[in-house]
């Protein structure tokens, strides 16, 4: 029977789950910078968002290096990390299984902002999509997923 309960338990306990908020779902990524490229976190990602983090793992041979050469989630390939802790700010907007979380924050003495927009899918907060208007660039409009 213990056996049994300890099975459950950990079947519980180890699938991921991203229910909760938006901004929740969004924190994971600032918890530790640069996990949105992690592979193992393709599941908090959704459609095109998704698609492109998958295509960039797949070109990411070496040969022209990757496609995705920086940090999404602080707009870089480096970040004060002392500074970005200190200065971050989530805000979301929400309209039912839509979101819209700002990451505002200071590295390196300069202001930072990034847009992460999200879906609920069976109750879970997903990413849809990242863009930085100040980098001019949108995680849906790479050319990853097409190489």
């Amino acid at each position: 029977m213990n056996r049994v309960l300890s099975a459950c338990v950990f079947v519980v306990f180890s699938s991921p789950s991203f229910a909760g908020t938006p901004i929740e779902a969004v924190q994971f990524f600032y918890n530790d910078p640069g996990e949105e490229l992690n592979m193992a976190n393709i599941e908090r990602f959704t459609g095109s968002a998704k698609a492109q983090l998958e295509g960039a793992d797949k070109t990411n041979d070496g040969a022209e290096g990757p496609c995705i050469g920086f940090m999404l989630s602080v707009d870089g390939q480096d970040f004060d990390e002392a500074e970005l802790k200190n200065s971050l700010n989530l805000s979301q907007a929400k309209a039912g299984d839509q979101a819209t979380v700002v990451a505002r924050f200071m590295s390196f003495e300069e202001e930072h902002e990034v847009l992460w927009t999200m879906e609920q899918i069976d109750g879970d907060w997903k990413v849809a999509d990242i863009s930085s208007k100040a980098s001019d660039w949108t995680l849906s409009k790479f050319e990853c997923a097409t190489k």
